[in-house]
């Protein structure tokens, strides 16, 4: 959609189960929209999961009322906090509905990533919506390569893209602050900088994001490792520091020299 342009009404069409914050009248379009806006421009630097280009608030709505509702959820966390409570309680009975249901889309993976990421301070269920969203993306398929080359046509790339995407969602930040293992081994998420250089007519703003972050959290399981091992004669300890040492030397080289890319 061209900047400036009026976006397409929302239809609210009528869908089983529970209904969303716009069908439930919490707000009105030109609220979803601003909420929308706000995902896109500020929440979704930090974690690089959703395609601004695909995830627009007629496509959410329509595939899935599930992420609809996730996103309008953790931008209202932020900025109509009026309006959080009574959302969050909407995302809390979708949440059971995919659970009962088995519902197993991409757009339910990406549902319970954001609504662990932005959880409330005293939410114990974090660990578990991940662990349920990376059963979910074996269960599809995800962890392996998509199509290539991508095919030409740009939303058939884009949803291929979408699905690779959403598999790159890390959990060591979790599992950290759990004191848990990693659900996903780094292995499993392929080569992350080739991923990029492969689409850069199709990449997301925060795609070049993903880099970085997933290599730098390779960085903190090696000090992980190096914080739960008993070394008597200490020569781990210092192959470890070594390592840490060369490692962390590579990454500055890669992402914070001007020469890196």
């Amino acid at each position: 959609m061209e900047s400036g342009a009026t976006p397409p009404p929302l239809t609210r069409p009528p869908s089983p189960g529970v209904a969303d914050p716009l069908r439930a009248n919490l707000l009105i379009e030109y609220e979803v929209h601003a909420l929308f806006a706000f995902y896109f421009n500020t929440l979704n630097d930090v974690i690089a999961l959703l395609d601004p280009i695909l995830h627009t608030p007629n496509y959410c709505q329509t595939a899935c009322p599930f992420l609809f509702s996730s996103i309008l959820t953790v931008s209202a966390k932020v900025i109509r906090p009026d309006l959080y409570p009574a959302c969050l309680q909407i995302c809390e009975k979708m949440t059971g509905q995919a659970y009962r249901t088995g519902n197993s889309s991409i757009e339910t993976i990406q549902s319970l990533a954001l609504l662990a990421f932005w959880r409330e301070a005293n939410d114990p269920t974090a660990w578990a919506k991940t662990g349920h969203a990376i059963r979910l993306g074996f269960y599809l398929g995800l962890h392996r390569p998509g199509t290539r080359p991508l095919p030409a046509d740009e939303m058939e790339a884009r949803l291929i893209l979408n699905r690779e995407r959403t598999w790159l969602l890390s959990d060591h930040n979790l599992a950290m602050q759990y004191q848990l293992p990693q659900m996903i081994l780094d292995e499993k998420k392929g080569h992350v900088r080739s991923w990029i250089q492969d689409h850069g007519h199709l990449a997301c703003p925060q795609d070049a994001i993903l880099a970085p972050a997933l290599e730098l959290c390779q960085l903190f399981k090696l000090l992980d490792d190096l914080v739960e091992i008993r070394d008597d004669d200490g020569l781990r300890t210092e192959s470890l520091l070594k390592m840490l040492e060369i490692e962390g030397s590579r990454w500055a080289e890669t992402w914070l020299s001007p020469n890196g890319r």
